[in-house]
């Protein structure tokens, strides 16, 4: 996965070992935050792909994907 911010002069390319895309949204929006592309309202308003709710087979909330350190 790959992001651009051109008014920052910044680009960045990240690679998740198991290819899930769920845990590349939750990257990517951390280093869009990071970098100034997002402010914390915006990467707050994200919360559905930043802090993403993992459900069961029942549509149960079992977990969620995060950053950690």
């Amino acid at each position: 996965y790959c992001g651009v911010m051109p008014e920052k002069g910044l680009a960045f390319a990240l690679k998740v070992a198991d290819g899930s895309k769920r845990a590349a949204e939750v990257a990517a929006a951390l280093v869009f935050k990071q970098f100034g592309a997002l402010t914390e309202t915006e990467y707050q308003d994200l919360k559905r792909w930043t802090v993403p709710t993992i459900k069961n087979s029942r549509g149960e909330p079992v977990g969620l994907i995060r950053i950690s350190g």
